[in-house]
């Protein structure tokens, strides 16, 4: 059998890329928090996580604003998907990604060396943004449009007592400018923004646009961070090589 094919019953651990000390304490860390063994444990919780928030939107102003901005229905109404997917999985989401993510770490080990704070758009659930406090002095800044998503990654680091310096805020990234960063005190120079499986995800809010190409998008901001002076690190599952 080839040791790199997914199959359910193959055991996570034996395929899974232990290239760093901090890949290697991500994957100890998820066993602690919700132990799986085989990919096929991999499944939806018995129960979803309920949070207390509770969120209704005004259909008259989103048929309102959606004159102007045509995408913003398909934009809530990924929101609210992710927030559900969030709810129904808890750590498990982190577990979907552990391979990327444990890579995404190994690069990140070197580059947290002059580093106070990590941005990152999407951050569902979470996964990294509960692992990465506890084992590096750095502000973890997770930014999403769901708010049943903030809830539950929320709920996931209260739950768990998990130590370290957590701040989350509902917002799309994209009007995000690095202006606004001086009111947190964040240095823009001293900052990771890690883009992981966002920009496939948020190129799916531009269907609306014929002129837009959701690529130059995803350029542009990756660009733009870049240009404002802070480290940008990309780990996206792409479906088509190029």
């Amino acid at each position: 059998m080839n040791e790199h094919s997914f199959v359910q019953s193959n055991p996570i651990k034996s395929q899974l890329p232990f290239e760093s000390q901090l890949a290697s304490d991500y994957y100890q860390f998820l066993m602690k928090m919700d132990p799986l063994h085989l990919w096929a444990d991999i499944q939806p919780l018995e129960s979803p996580i309920v949070t207390k928030g509770r969120f209704n939107f005004d259909e008259q102003q989103i048929s309102m604003f959606s004159a102007v901005f045509p995408s913003l229905p398909s934009e809530l109404t990924e929101a609210e998907r992710w927030g559900a997917i969030a709810s129904a999985l808890g750590f498990r989401y982190a577990w979907t990604r552990i391979h990327m993510h444990m890579k995404l770490l190994t690069e990140m080990e070197y580059l947290l060396r002059d580093k106070t704070a990590v941005v990152e758009p999407g951050v569902g659930a979470g996964g990294i943004i509960h692992f990465l406090p506890i084992q590096h002095n750095v502000t973890y800044y997770g930014i999403d449009c769901s708010p049943q998503s903030l809830d539950v990654c929320r709920y996931l680091e209260q739950s768990n007592q998990l130590p370290g310096t957590r701040k989350l805020s509902r917002a799309n990234f994209y009007a995000l400018h690095s202006s606004h960063l001086k009111q947190f005190d964040i240095d823009p120079n001293r900052i990771i923004v890690l883009f992981s499986n966002f920009l496939n995800n948020g190129g799916s809010i531009w269907h609306a646009f014929a002129c837009i190409d959701p690529i130059t998008v995803a350029a542009w901001l990756v660009s733009y961070w870049v240009n404002a002076g802070a480290t940008v690190l990309l780990c996206e599952r792409c479906d088509d090589a190029e």
